[in-house]
């Protein structure tokens, strides 16, 4: 049994690394109403190949995924976008809602350190790749995320770093947790406050980071108790968030997103989900990549791989709503979670993320 699963881990990394050749950079952010969380996500990927036709809307059916000697099937349905190894089967899912409003989404964590195999005090032995499969199909909420990744072994330490993950994960409760595997140990943050994740250095270092920024101001800027006359003064709007990093690192996505974010919800919070919505939006439009803007990271034309942003999502856990948008198609697409009849063995067809430009006519 051990060789088979050492099998399917092998193929399923020769199959991976035919298909994305670098995963870079994702970006996560939620704004909270009354009801739920509002939570958006990019996924960023380097890649020479059309990886974009590949990216897929599918819903897992109760049982269907995930059978394991001691987990057994999911016992709950959900949808994800998967990138799919060929018409009928997918290499990783990259995010996803279940039905109960249970939201997670992967993202590069080159720092990762996983569990030693070695080890031997867990119950279940389970794949980074297939720890966002595992919760979304067998947890309900934070808590019970919490309460189940004690018992999991998480490994992957033989996977390249640019593979190796952290999560985000957000429940129909309100509740936001970012999960790391450091120096081979298990590490939950709460990040209901925050509410943002990109990628390395790891989530701590990025809070620390943030003490940098302390100085920003909501309020446009007024010199008039220190100026020499007229000299300086205020010219334009927006002054306040002079010093904001406008990179696409994840350090400075992460500072951007955090600041944006706070700054709306000081001055203007949401009250509604048109408004979250659009604030959102707002925000992810701030770190999306068009194909050109970051430079390859290599100088052979032949190897030259631009990150762009493949696609975007919104997602409501406590409305079981989940949304999607792609590079060539920036209009929001949504799925009713909720209202999917999981359970029932009604099949849903998968649906392309990207389907080319979407042009709505106006006729006058």
């Amino acid at each position: 049994e051990r060789w088979k699963k050492k099998f399917a881990m092998k193929s399923f990394l020769v199959i991976f690394v035919s298909i994305v050749t670098t995963i870079l950079g994702c970006t996560t952010v939620h704004i909270p109403l009354e009801d739920t969380l509002v939570v958006g996500r990019t996924m960023e990927l380097g890649n020479g190949h059309d990886l974009l036709s590949r990216w897929e809307l599918v819903a897992h059916d109760r049982g269907t995924v995930n059978s394991h000697p001691t987990l057994g099937a999911n016992v709950h349905g959900f949808v994800s976008i998967d990138v799919m190894k060929n018409a009928e089967s997918a290499v990783s899912l990259t995010d996803g809602m279940n039905e109960k409003g249970l939201t997670v989404s992967v993202q590069t964590f080159r720092g990762a350190e996983y569990q030693d195999r070695k080890v031997v005090d867990f119950l279940h032995t389970v794949t980074s790749f297939e720890l966002a499969k595992v919760l979304l199909g067998h947890t309900a909420s934070v808590d019970e995320v919490s309460a189940l990744l004690p018992k999991l072994r998480v490994v992957g330490n033989k996977t390249p770093p640019q593979w190796r993950c952290h999560w985000a994960v957000q429940d129909s409760f309100g509740r936001s947790i970012v999960i790391e595997y450091i120096a081979g140990a298990l590490t939950i943050h709460d990040n209901s406050e925050v509410g943002i994740l990109t990628n390395d250095p790891n989530y701590s270092w990025h809070l620390a980071n943030l003490d940098q920024y302390a100085a920003l101001s909501p309020s446009q800027p007024d010199a008039s108790s220190w100026s020499a006359g007229s000299h300086p003064s205020a010219v334009g709007h927006g002054l306040n968030l002079l010093g904001v990093p406008g990179g696409f690192s994840p350090a400075s996505r992460f500072v951007r997103c955090f600041v944006l974010k706070q700054h709306l919800s000081s001055s203007s919070p949401p009250s509604t989900a048109d408004e979250a919505v659009a604030a959102v939006t707002g925000i992810l439009n701030n770190v999306h990549i068009s194909k050109g803007m970051v430079p390859t990271l290599s100088s052979s034309e032949a190897d030259a791989s631009h990150e762009v942003t493949h696609w975007s999502a919104i997602k409501m856990p406590g409305r079981r709503e989940f949304w999607f948008r792609s590079y060539s198609d920036m209009t929001w697409r949504r799925v009713d979670v909720g209202g999917l009849e999981f359970g029932t063995g009604r099949v849903y067809e998968r649906v392309k993320v990207d389907d080319g430009v979407g042009v709505v006519d106006v006729h006058m």
